[in-house]
């Protein structure tokens, strides 16, 4: 799910496989990505659900990230 904001802001969400032991080696990747504002993956739900603030829809790419990584990430929608 991608949402546009009105400051140019797009929100998108993804279904992942993402784990607690699995911060420490994607948070410099996702941190190191300059169309990521700020990034976030709630573990406590049951789609270890990744939610990134991004400066368009860059949805492709931010799974093609992840799938790089070794993690299965596919975006949500409504």
């Amino acid at each position: 799910m991608e949402t546009q904001y009105p400051d140019d802001k797009y929100v998108l969400v993804f279904k992942t496989n993402l784990h607690f032991k699995d911060m420490k080696k994607i948070e410099p990747v996702l941190n190191a990505e300059k169309k990521i504002i700020c990034w976030n993956v709630d573990l406590t739900d049951c789609d270890n659900v990744l939610r990134i603030e991004s400066d368009g829809p860059h949805t492709k790419e931010m799974i093609a990230i992840l799938t790089k990584e070794g993690y299965a990430c596919e975006e949500l929608i409504d």
